[in-house]
C-alpha cells in the first residue's frame, strides 16, 4: 500500500512538474495603448475653445493700442511718454531725449543748452528772438571776424533813431530820417590804435542816400570798396540803404559791404 501511494506522488510530481517551472518563468504583457476622439476643450481668460469631433483653442484678439491674435501690432499714434522707460521724471517743457546707456532704459530727458547749425557759405543766421532763426529781427551779433572773417549769431540793433545819429560801434544802426542830409557819427578812439583793429559798424538807413558817415576823430580815414583812400576827415558818402565799415587798422576804417549803390567820397565832414 505505501509502495502504491509513493509510485502515485512520483507520477504527480512528474506531471505537475513542468507546468509549475512554466508558470514561474511567465511574463505580463506590455501595456496596451487605445485609440479615441476628444469630444470637447475648455478656454481659460483670453482663450476661446471650439467643439465638434476636431476640437481647439485660439487667443482671443487684442483690441485698444495693441491688435491681433497671432501677429501683434501696436498701433498709430498711440506711444506717448508714459509708454516710455525713462529715470529721470517728468521733463521741463523745450527739454528732449537723449541716448544715455547708463540709464535703466537707455534714454533720459536733457535741457538744450547749445546748438551746431552748419550754414551754406557767405550766409548768415539771424534769430527773431522767440526761439526761432529766420531773418525777421536783429538781436546780439556774436563777432569773430579777426580770427575767422566771420559773422554769426543775432545783430543787435541799438539805435534806432531820426535825425543825426551817434554810432554804436560792434552793432547795427538804423537810421529812420527821410530827409537828406544827416551824420551818423562814428564815436572818437573806435579806431585810434592797434586793439581797436576788428571793431566794425553797421549803418542801415529807411531809405536810400540819407546819410553820411563820419568820425569825430578828424585823424580816422576812409577806405572805399574799391580800394580808394579818402583824405583824413571826409565823410563816407552812404548812396545805398546800408554800408559796413571795420577798423583794420589804427585810423583806417575799410567799407566791406553795402547795399544797393557803393558809398562815394562824401568830401570834408560838416
Amino acid at each position: 500500500m505505501k509502495k502504491l501511494l509513493s509510485l502515485i506522488f512520483i507520477l504527480l510530481l512528474v506531471l505537475l512538474l513542468p507546468r509549475m517551472v512554466l508558470a514561474s518563468e511567465t511574463t505580463m504583457p506590455d501595456s496596451e495603448t487605445g485609440t479615441g476622439t476628444v469630444t470637447g476643450v475648455t478656454g481659460g481668460t483670453g482663450l476661446t475653445s471650439t467643439g465638434g469631433t476636431t476640437p481647439s483653442l485660439s487667443h482671443d484678439a487684442h483690441t485698444s493700442e495693441v491688435t491681433g491674435s497671432t501677429a501683434l501690432t501696436v498701433i498709430d499714434d498711440i506711444i506717448d511718454e508714459a509708454n516710455l522707460k525713462i529715470e529721470d521724471g517728468a521733463p521741463t517743457n523745450g527739454d528732449f531725449l537723449v541716448a544715455d546707456s547708463t540709464k535703466d532704459g537707455g534714454l533720459k530727458w536733457s535741457a538744450l543748452t547749445s546748438l551746431d547749425i552748419s550754414l551754406p557759405e557767405g550766409e548768415m543766421l539771424i534769430g527773431n528772438g522767440s526761439g526761432l532763426a529766420d531773418n525777421a529781427s536783429m538781436d546780439a551779433l556774436t563777432v569773430d571776424v579777426k580770427t575767422t572773417g566771420s559773422l554769426s549769431g543775432q545783430a543787435r540793433v541799438i539805435t534806432d533813431a531820426a535825425g543825426a545819429i551817434t554810432i554804436t560801434v560792434n552793432a547795427v544802426n538804423y537810421g529812420t530820417d527821410a530827409n537828406l542830409g544827416h551824420d551818423a557819427d562814428i564815436p572818437d578812439g573806435a579806431c585810434d590804435a592797434a586793439a581797436d583793429v576788428g571793431n566794425w559798424v553797421v549803418l542801415i538807413s529807411k531809405l536810400k542816400n540819407q546819410y553820411s558817415l563820419t568820425s569825430d576823430d578828424a585823424t580816422n580815414i576812409f577806405i572805399l570798396a574799391d580800394n580808394e583812400t579818402l583824405t583824413a576827415g571826409d565823410e563816407l558818402d552812404v548812396d545805398g540803404s546800408m554800408v559796413s565799415v571795420m577798423c583794420i587798422a589804427a585810423e583806417y576804417w575799410k567799407v566791406l559791404g553795402y547795399i544797393d549803390v557803393a558809398p562815394t567820397d562824401g568830401g570834408p565832414a560838416d
